[in-house]
């Protein structure tokens, strides 16, 4: 896998994600010298007080923690996380933890219920994934204690997002954004299917690791409930029989109950790849908690019909969405690259 030539030096708020992620992958393949470089532009990327995120320091120094709904500044420092971790875990040292734990105590600094803190939480989940999996490695309690807060606290502020990036057509509204926190998890699925995903693999990993390690969870049971509600709605209500998550193009996620038309002349289907990605990585966190084959099967659905799918045999090219059918101006093929390349490396 690699990112096409540019001409000229650009960045993607995602940026940090993708190369990490990938970094994830070559952590696992030994190739050392590449490993090596990418660790290399990190560490000399980090700011003095911890903060990593080129987009915020190169493109528009002095605004962090603006717009956390919109531009993935704790989705890409959740991936940072769990780079490090894989890291660690393979090279047996902290060369790549160390930095990385200084920016999360920057972060924890910044964002709770304390006076003079950021009381929000992220638009996309991935840092609470990350920080229960740097507290299961490491025996953090204070990662725990922050993915605990993001998910749960009940007074946490919705509107961390400042001026939104979004505009016209493209603009979505806040169920469809947030997709989570008080929507989704009272209203049921909707908005975005891979934000809802990862939010519910965090709560189920949240109580699979108190339950283990003997935490009191407040309202455990309620959120077990709620848990167990929303994987059987989307199971049996909102999946193709391809293992394909997600109708709506509009906001990448959910439409109404059975509402699973075949291609976008029949108004929808976008079954994203990330999307079965996601819920393969709640299907393995429901095994936790109750072993269960259903949670198996859908692993396996997913798996062989619209992950392994996704990529050519030869691995350079990527399907984002997977319709059912193609329509005449929607044609659906695998392609190079995409703006948004968060298809590629998760697959990988």
């Amino acid at each position: 896998m690699s990112h096409p030539p540019t001409g000229s030096h650009q960045t993607t708020f995602k940026g940090e994600s993708t190369l990490t992620r990938r970094r994830k992958t070559v952590s696992r393949t030994t190739v050392r010298t590449q490993l090596d470089q990418l660790r290399s532009t990190g560490r000399s990327a980090q700011q003095q007080d911890g903060y990593l995120n080129v987009h915020y320091t190169v493109v528009e120094p002095g605004e962090r923690w603006t717009n956390i709904r919109d531009m993935h500044e704790l989705y890409n420092g959740g991936h940072l996380i769990e780079a490090a971790i894989a890291h660690k875990e393979y090279y047996k040292n902290n060369l790549l933890l160390e930095p990385i734990e200084k920016y999360l105590s920057l972060i924890t600094e910044h964002f709770g219920c304390g006076e003079g803190q950021l009381k929000g939480y992220p638009g996309d989940p991935e840092i609470e994934l990350s920080l229960f999996r740097l507290s299961a490695a490491t025996g953090n309690t204070g990662a725990f204690d922050l993915a605990q807060y993001f998910l749960t606290d009940e007074e946490i502020l919705m509107e961390m997002n400042g001026n939104t990036h979004t505009t016209g057509k493209e603009k979505r509204e806040a169920k469809a954004r947030g997709c989570g926190r008080t929507h989704i998890l009272n209203r049921g699925l909707i908005g975005h299917a891979v934000r809802a995903g990862y939010l519910l693999t965090a709560v189920a990993d949240m109580l699979h690791l108190s339950a283990e390690s003997g935490k009191v969870l407040p309202n455990a049971q309620a959120w077990s409930q709620t848990l167990h509600k929303l994987w059987v709605n989307m199971v049996d209500r909102k999946m193709y029989l391809t293992g394909g998550i997600g109708t709506m193009t509009q906001w990448e996620g959910f439409g109404n109950d059975y509402f699973l038309p075949q291609g976008t002349d029949e108004g929808g289907c976008y079954a994203e790849t990330c999307a079965s990605i996601a819920f393969v990585m709640l299907a393995e966190q429901m095994l936790h908690l109750d072993l269960d084959s259903r949670y198996a099967d859908v692993i396996e659905l997913c798996l062989y019909n619209t992950i392994m799918t996704a990529m050519s045999l030869d691995g350079k090219y990527f399907t984002y969405i997977n319709q059912l059918a193609s329509s005449g101006t929607d044609k659906n093929a695998r392609e190079g690259w995409f703006w948004c390349a968060c298809c590629p490396p998760k697959s990988t």
